[in-house]
């Protein structure tokens, strides 16, 4: 949950009410109408006279000094945490051990962000009570009439004797002040949260004030594609191979069609789905600076097209036209994606004889499960190196080698998912498919089927024979999504008594019709399970079969990959079940549709 900004009006409070103000001595750029920003090097000044405090030792006759008030503030509450912008979850902690928590923003709005990191103290050199401070001032504005009363020896002598005094009583103040201090402090028992992925020790000064120690806030991860596609922008011109591809290709053929594409920014180590999913990991990162939006951890790929429709099957045709167009994966549907057993079942199949890999349908991993993967095995990585050697993240160059670990997983993944692009060759960036759509188009899609066209003029019955290839190697080049090739034509003449023989010696084992124009769903003499003809609904399709195959390969395309085949039956075996249909009005025992 976002929080309100802290800026330069914002007051804070310690828990006996004692106010402060902010001063930003950092930061110089970032404003809010006209306020600075605070971040984690902000000062806390008071905003009030000092007030009693209850949680140090009071000294014999001397009211307890609140620990805050010091002179300069610089030195004592500033905040520790690393250079995030400050929000309302923002705390400094006194040597006293409380915490001062900001009770007012500053803002005049609410402005989302998210969570802030705790601050921490260092040990504050006690200052002199109010007491002393007025006892003081007393003394330095007497005055006395006539210059035997001012010079006499007496006078002298009382004034000697009480800066004396006044010096007695401050150097015991700051002695029992300092050792309270001490005392705390060695009396304060470290502790570290369980799974911490550093080598952090009790004995280690560096952990007192330690940001990755104190940070208790909820593992949040800020996963904002427009950041991201902006950081994306912010690279250009691009070096790399697949972007500059997707610069100077996808982006401007998807631009000049009528109904233009969509893009999106994808994070290729998943923000909310995945990473936050590993608390302690997202802690240390958070610590080392690194950001999940960072142009690092980007990939852009293909999405909506302007007139994507509401129908399963037609956003599948639209989804393959895109890849087949731009040869770069399609980005929606979400990275946790399931599939049947028997589709698993193909894609196994498919996987063997493209990629030459054996796998069970146990194998098939989601986007998600996969960078989940590649995540917790860092993880677990860290885990056992902090156990061998000491390592500490404090240190620059270790936050830099975390920071370059976290990349180097999104640039393994980049890799494989920009190998979409090899033309023709779409399985090269298995196992990573960011959709299911995606993974469908590379192995869920039929290789070869046959199909027959029907036509009715009149007593005529005209059909055709067509042979469909979904090779991507061999579509890559001709802008289409299937190889159209005609087998063979027959026109029958319904008035012989012949036709209904002829036509069904013709069909073979085919399973798959289309009808065109007006022509009747039941004219064949057996029975088409509804599933197996296409279009779904009668309709304009004119009388040239090849023409309208062409016209709508990828719809196609996807009736087959929805009705696939498994089994077979052979030609003589489905020749004999449809002629016993014909003649006796019943499908034979093997009759199943392929």
């Amino acid at each position: 949950m976002g929080k309100e900004y802290l800026t330069e009006a914002a007051v804070f409070e310690c828990p006996l009410g004692m106010r402060y103000i902010a001063q930003e001595p950092v930061n110089t750029k970032a404003e809010y109408k006209g306020k600075k920003l605070l971040t984690s090097a902000a000062i806390l000044l008071p905003n009030q006279k000092p007030i009693s405090c209850k949680f140090i030792p009071p000294l014999p006759g001397v009211p307890p000094i609140c620990p805050c008030i010091v002179s300069p503030l610089i030195d004592t509450i500033k905040h520790k945490a690393t250079m995030n912008l400050l929000t309302m979850d923002a705390k400094a902690v006194c040597a006293a051990k409380q915490i001062v928590k900001a009770t007012k923003s500053g803002s005049e709005s609410r402005v989302m962000y998210e969570d802030a990191h705790s601050a921490h103290v260092a040990a504050i050199a006690w200052p002199k009570s109010e007491n002393q401070s007025k006892n003081k001032t007393a003394d330095g504005n007497k005055t006395q009439s006539g210059s035997d009363v001012k010079n006499s020896p007496d006078a002298k002598s009382q004034e000697v004797a009480t800066n004396k005094d006044e010096k007695k009583i401050q150097q015991t103040n700051g002695d029992v002040a300092t050792k309270t201090v001490a005392a705390a402090e060695a009396e304060e028992t470290l502790t570290f949260r369980e799974g911490m992925l550093c080598s952090h020790s009790k004995n280690n000064p560096k952990c007192r004030e330690c940001a990755y120690r104190l940070d208790n806030e909820p593992a949040t991860v800020n996963n904002s594609s427009v950041i991201l596609r902006k950081n994306y922008n912010a690279n250009k011109p691009h070096s790399d191979k697949y972007d500059c591809y997707f610069d100077e290709t996808v982006e401007p053929l998807g631009n000049s069609k009528e109904n233009k594409w969509s893009y999106a920014a994808h994070h290729l180590i998943s923000g909310n789905q995945v990473f936050k999913q590993n608390a302690e990991l997202v802690r240390l990162a958070r610590f080392c600076g690194y950001d999940i939006n960072g142009y690092e951890n980007c990939i852009m790929l293909v999405g909506y097209p302007k007139d994507y429709p509401d129908g399963e099957r037609m956003k599948s045709v639209k989804a393959y036209d895109v890849m087949s167009e731009g040869r770069v994966q399609w980005h929606v549907g979400g990275h946790s994606y399931k599939f049947t057993e028997e589709e698993k079942a193909e894609i196994c199949k498919q996987i063997g004889i493209r990629n030459k890999i054996k796998l069970t349908p146990g194998d098939i991993k989601t986007y998600a499960e996969l960078v989940q993967g590649e995540v917790e095995r860092l993880r677990d990585r860290l885990a056992a190196k902090k156990n061998r050697q000491m390592i500490c993240y404090v240190d620059q160059n270790a936050k830099r080698q975390l920071c370059e670990k976290l990349n180097r997983i999104s640039q393994k993944i980049k890799v494989k998912l920009a190998a979409f692009s090899d033309v023709g060759k779409p399985h090269h960036s298995f196992p990573f498919f960011v959709s299911k759509e995606a993974y469908r188009y590379t192995y869920a899609l039929p290789r070869t089927g046959k199909v027959i066209t029907v036509l009715k003029e009149d007593s005529k019955l005209t059909l055709s024979m067509f042979r469909l290839e979904h090779f991507t190697e061999a579509i890559a080049e001709q802008d289409k999504s299937l190889l159209i090739k005609p087998k063979d034509s027959i026109t029958l003449d319904l008035n012989d008594d012949m036709w209904q023989s002829e036509c069904i010696l013709f069909c073979d084992n085919v399973s798959f019709f289309v009808y065109l124009e007006d022509t009747p769903r039941d004219v064949l003499p057996f029975a088409v399970n509804k599933e197996y003809q296409f279009p779904k609904e009668q309709q304009a399709t004119g009388t040239d079969g090849h023409q309208f195959l062409t016209q709508h390969d990828t719809e196609i395309l996807v009736w087959l990959r929805d009705n696939p085949q498994y089994g077979y039956i052979s030609p003589a075996l489905m020749v004999k079940n449809r002629s016993k249909e014909y003649l006796f009005g019943e499908a034979g025992d093997n009759d199943e549709i392929l």
